[in-house]
């Protein structure tokens, strides 16, 4: 039996013997080929919809890179227009390179990329060789090493200048008041440049003004996060001299603006444009200066054939997003009343205390909701009130005036983006349902409302007595008119007591996005002799006069501008400069940022306070 047994397995392991070797070719095969074909499981669409990692990266490397993960290509590595990008690495880097941006470009890595350790193998090249007239060759960038996803201690990787990665622990702990944000400086700079703009770092407001929150940074130092109330705020940074105040006379440049390379930069670094950010409740920010490989066209010629040169200046980086605010505004008071004391409570409490006629208060922190605001004279009583509802982001302010003989008090709200609408292009529908592709936005600018506060029925403002002519204004383009953008309604025929509601702005735009920069090996560099052209207006707005002015009525012609308001001094320059501190030289300029123009007092009549225009800016 076991005899037959063994002889019956034989036969059928000979007869299945090529069966057997068959299957397992075919199986082998199989396998093989699947290997081939799917060299990467994911496609650009799972991780472009990945959900990000606690890895972010930043290009503050002057020059363009090459990316690869997991020995998958995510950038081009060639700059030829035929090589194209694979489908995982367009969805990161949609122009198939790492371009060096302001904001260092910054990249989060997808979840997707990391193994079940939580592990990714990176590589990061230069692309080629770079080199730059006056400074030389970069170093030569080649990183390969592995990240890390650990969600409880995010990181960011800095690729630097000097061709190393510097890793930063990103913080991801909310403000203690849901009302602030969070900001730090990250002192990275050389101890040598061009400019002498080296050493301890302070920060201040736009009229420089120290903020007393944060330290003076040194070298290589990073500061602690301080927090302060939510806004818009045009921050600058100077190198700290030996007591540590700022030294006016050494601003560092808040890139993309460039510093003052005038008389071959042996001139002052002072009173550089700055932009007005919004920094949100909730955020953590962080200003990060480091050297960065700046270009300035000296060709008398007008070629593009820049000299370049090691420059420490500074950008602002989002660390931590801001959750959307559901719940904040703000709102600031002025006295256009009379000439004594008023102070400004809002449900009780007070806003601001004690502003003489023509000052401005700062903006508090308002919950959103229905208010009631006071406006109370120095003994205590109430000379006017209204109540407000506030929407979150809502920038108000309460103004209290003579209206009708007696006290009121009348809001605006400032939009402090630097946005106009404008519907002017034949080509794009308006159907009222997206107004993207006819709004207007800049960065740097200098944006004022005009408002009638007087006893005068009808004003009209002008530039030194001529209309303003803009660009752009009531859905018609004039090419040949170009110191302004903004609506007939912003400055024709205000009257009293009565703020534009629509599109009641008057835009001074700069050039930031055009006609002064070039771009070469990826990056954008400022062109004009060196100038610091970026971020000035492109027309002077001043002096601004203000005339008695009529609309038609009936069979009667109105009168634009009118008759000149003799006794009403015009503004200059120097209204529009933040304080004196930034100005070293005595020489105050208009400066970017939100403000309003309001003629106040009496005018035509002569009880009360004289009439005056007085400007409130509304950015800190």
């Amino acid at each position: 039996m076991n005899s037959l047994f063994i002889h019956s397995r034989r036969l059928i392991y000979t007869w299945l013997r090529p069966f057997l070797l068959l299957l397992l070719l075919v199986i082998f095969n199989a396998c093989r080929k699947t290997k081939v074909d799917n060299t990467y499981p994911l496609t650009g669409v799972q991780v472009g919809g990945s959900a990000g990692s606690s890895v972010r990266l930043f290009n503050f490397y002057n020059a363009q890179l090459d990316v690869k993960a997991n020995n998958i290509p995510l950038t081009a590595f060639s700059g030829s227009g035929s090589v194209q990008g694979n489908q995982i690495g367009l969805s990161l880097f949609p122009s198939g390179v790492w371009n060096s941006g302001d904001n260092g470009s910054p990249v989060t890595m997808p979840v997707s990329l990391f193994d079940k350790n939580g592990q990714l193998h990176i590589i990061i090249k230069s692309r080629g060789t770079r080199g730059y007239p006056g400074l030389g060759m970069l170093p030569l960038l080649s990183i390969d090493t592995v990240l890390s996803n650990d969600p409880l201690h995010p990181k960011d990787y800095y690729v630097m200048g000097g061709g190393y990665l510097k890793v930063i622990d990103r913080n991801i702990v909310a403000p203690s008041q849901s009302d602030h944000f969070k900001l730090r400086i990250m002192n990275f700079g050389e101890l040598k440049d061009t400019l002498g703009l080296v050493g301890p770092v302070v920060l201040t407001y736009a009229d420089g003004t120290r903020v007393k929150e944060m330290d003076t940074i040194g070298v290589g130092k990073t500061s602690p996060y301080i927090e302060l109330p939510y806004g818009s705020y045009q921050f600058k940074l100077y190198v700290a001299n030996a007591s540590g105040e700022p030294d006016y006379t050494k601003q560092l440049a808040e890139l993309p603006v460039y510093p003052d390379f005038s008389n071959a930069g042996n001139t002052p670094q002072q009173h550089l444009v700055t932009r007005v950010r919004g920094f949100k409740p909730g955020g953590t920010y962080t200003m990060l200066v480091n050297a960065n490989i700046l270009g300035y066209n000296t060709d008398p010629n007008g070629g593009e054939n820049p000299n370049f040169y090691l420059i420490n200046s500074y950008r602002v980086l989002t660390e931590q997003s801001a959750p959307q605010n559901i719940s904040w505004a703000r709102m600031q008071a002025v006295n256009a009343w009379q000439d004594q004391a008023v102070s400004f409570r809002v449900d009780g409490g007070a806003l601001v205390n004690g502003l003489g006629f023509g000052q401005s208060g700062g903006y508090n922190t308002v919950v959103q909701g229905t208010h009631h605001v006071e406006a109370v004279d120095a003994s205590g009583k109430t000379i006017a009130s209204a109540d407000i509802v506030l929407y979150p982001y809502d920038n108000i302010t309460a103004w209290v005036f003579a209206g009708s003989g007696k006290a009121a008090i009348v809001f605006t709200n400032t939009d402090l983006t630097t946005t106009l609408y404008e519907s002017i292009n034949s080509n794009v529908v308006d159907d009222g349902t997206d107004g993207s592709k006819n709004t207007w936005h800049f960065n740097y600018a200098l944006q004022t409302r005009f408002l009638n506060l007087s006893d005068v029925p009808y004003v009209t403002f002008t530039n030194n007595g001529a209309l303003l002519q803009p660009r752009v204004s009531g859905n018609s383009q004039q090419q040949w008119q170009n110191d302004t953008l903004a609506y007939p309604q912003a400055y024709i025929n205000l009257q009293p007591g009565v703020p534009v509601l629509y599109n009641p702005f008057v835009v001074y735009p700069s050039d930031a996005d055009g006609n002064w920069t070039i771009t070469l090996n990826g990056q954008t560099y400022v062109e004009g002799g060196g100038s610091n052209k970026m971020g000035l207006a492109l027309s002077n707005p001043l002096p601004i006069r203000v005339f008695q002015s009529s609309p038609a009525t009936g069979i009667y012609e109105g009168q634009v501008p009118g008759s000149l308001l003799g006794n009403v001094a015009p503004l200059k320059e120097k209204d529009f400069a933040s304080g004196t501190l930034i100005y070293p030289d005595g020489n105050l300029r208009a400066e970017n940022g939100f403000y309003t123009v309001a003629l106040v007092g009496n005018v035509l009549s002569g009880s009360g306070p004289s009439g005056k225009l007085i400007v409130v800016k509304h950015n800190k």
